[in-house]
């Protein structure tokens, strides 16, 4: 980053950054969903 830039960050640079934490967040969900289906099989088998 430049010198002097942080503080003249456009606004696309914030939207690309939210939009990148909401997919990391979309994935842990989708993992932590997956987790607990594969729990949830492994249980009922037994």
């Amino acid at each position: 980053m430049e010198p002097g830039s942080s503080y003249l960050k456009p606004p696309a640079e914030d939207e690309r950054r939210a939009a990148e934490e909401q997919k990391e967040q979309d994935e842990q969900e989708w993992v932590d969903k997956r987790h607990l289906a594969e729990a949830q099989d492994d249980s009922t088998l037994k």
